[in-house]
């Protein structure tokens, strides 16, 4: 099992997310709470260049707090709450991917 601060960062970003202390739910909620609102942001924001800088923010945040589940789900097999929210951030990580222009 490779410790979520050991994985290689996503090629999809620009930059690695940065990594996190303290693995617990409670953070990788928090984590995906602020990822969440920079997502509802860059919707609000239109077609603009603000727009794609709040998704890389956003997709940041996201990745960390993915990280942080998939390692929870890794000890805690069967967990349906941790899974569903695990399924919610990669599904929101992934559209923050998916919407932004990368120039």
């Amino acid at each position: 099992e490779i410790a979520a601060a050991e994985k290689a960062p996503s090629k999809e970003t620009d930059a690695p997310a940065a990594p996190v202390v303290g693995g617990n739910e409670g953070k990788a909620d928090e984590l995906i709470a602020k990822g969440r609102d920079l997502y509802a942001k860059a919707i609000d924001a239109g077609n603009s260049s603000a727009r794609d800088d709040l998704y890389a923010e956003s997709c940041k945040y996201l990745t960390q707090a993915r990280d942080i589940y998939s390692a929870l789900i890794d000890k805690n097999p069967g967990n349906a709450a941790l899974e569903e929210k695990g399924r919610v951030c990669s599904q929101l990580r992934y559209g923050s991917i998916k919407q932004r222009r990368f120039h």
